[in-house]
């Protein structure tokens, strides 16, 4: 449950982002990455304001929230829609393209704004790709 009154800042999956491992590296190093991506955000009560979403990778949950891990421009929100679904492709820098060759990673979102009300908010990350190219 989210109980909003002014100013706040909602980290989701949690404080320390979710890390991403186990999967095979990338051996060569690539040249850029992009990331495809398609979050459904929802409320079920009565909020009001608006919010900036912002999408974050780094190495470490140490460094997750600093503004060199934010992955692109943060994109506004309207607290008052009941469902909302944001979806676009995020450029990583070459801090984020190192993290994603050592083989493990941490991701997170960032809502902060000016709200008021109360709901229980609900999150789904639909879509994650990465798309690596080498040249």
């Amino acid at each position: 449950m989210v109980v909003l009154d002014e100013a706040f800042d909602l980290y989701l999956p949690g404080d320390d982002g979710q890390v991403v491992s186990g999967y095979d590296a990338i051996q060569l190093r690539p040249a850029s990455v992009s990331l495809d991506y398609e979050l459904e955000l929802g409320q079920d009560g009565d909020l009001s304001g608006t919010a900036e979403v912002a999408f974050y990778m780094a190495e470490s949950s140490d460094v997750l929230w600093d503004d060199a891990s934010k992955l692109g421009e943060a994109r506004e929100i309207d607290l008052s829609q009941r469902s909302q679904t944001l979806s676009g492709t995020l450029l990583l820098n070459a801090a984020q393209i190192d993290a994603l060759v050592s083989g493990e990673f941490v991701v997170g979102a960032r809502i902060s704004g000016q709200g008021e009300g109360s709901a229980i908010v609900s999150y789904e990350f639909k879509k994650l790709i990465l798309n690596v190219a080498f040249f």
